[in-house]
């Protein structure tokens, strides 16, 4: 059976309102800008995508358990 491999380097950006709803629980906030990816401490998941959207060429983020 052939192992099937996915590019994960083609898809569009998030938007900031789709950023916003990728909440999954509480825990750790990371955030991807330009290929790398940062943690964040502010409280929010929402906090973070706001400063993630400033800083430009973010790439989303999202909230692990």
């Amino acid at each position: 059976m052939k192992k099937e491999s996915f590019n994960f380097t083609n898809f569009d950006p998030l938007d900031r309102s789709e950023m916003k709803r990728l909440m999954a629980g509480s825990g750790n906030i990371y955030c991807n800008t330009g290929g790398n990816t940062w943690p964040c401490y502010h409280a929010t998941l929402t906090e973070c995508t706001d400063i993630c959207a400033d800083i430009g060429s973010c790439e989303g983020c999202a909230q692990f358990p």
